[in-house]
């Protein structure tokens, strides 16, 4: 179960990277639908979740401020 301020909602994961470097390789976001950017980040909307519905992706993996 994830909390938001905005209310709750069911997860079977995140997906999360954190570190000094950005680090995208070997997380197999390739073989989804799920777009990336021009510098191969996982685009996500304000809700950090990527063009595949049940997929989210914060920290490393997008642009942007990591905050995870």
């Amino acid at each position: 179960m994830v909390d938001r301020n905005d209310g709750k909602f069911k997860a079977d994961g995140v997906l999360v990277g954190s570190g000094g470097k950005r680090k995208r390789d070997g997380l197999g976001v390739e073989n989804t639908d799920v777009k990336m950017g021009e510098g191969g980040e996982v685009e996500v909307n304000s809700q950090v979740q990527s063009s595949v519905k049940h997929i989210y992706g914060g920290g490393d993996v997008k642009s942007g401020l990591e905050l995870s």
